[in-house]
């Protein structure tokens, strides 16, 4: 985790369960990929990710935002985000 998250955002991730950490982890590897793909850096700490309760979460990089949802299914957790189309 600590090579992973950026120390505001392990702050942030103590207080809330291990699902949620998981959804962390997966939004923050789901942003990255995307990124990757974009303009060819997909480095874990310039990306930070703010989850939400109600399944969605914010990941922004420097002058880039991507929204996305997780979801908890049995013992899986997910992620998801959207590239906006003035990106691609």
């Amino acid at each position: 985790m600590r090579f992973v998250f950026s120390s505001e955002e392990l702050a942030s991730l103590r207080m809330v369960s291990s699902v949620e950490r998981r959804a962390a982890f997966c939004a923050k590897e789901a942003a990255s990929k995307a990124l990757s793909a974009l303009d060819g850096t997909g480095d874990f700490r310039k990306v930070s990710v703010s989850l939400k309760a109600d399944g969605t979460f914010a990941a922004v990089r420097r002058d880039v935002a991507l929204r996305g949802q997780w979801r908890f299914y049995d013992r899986l957790v997910s992620a998801m985000v959207a590239v906006p189309s003035e990106t691609v």
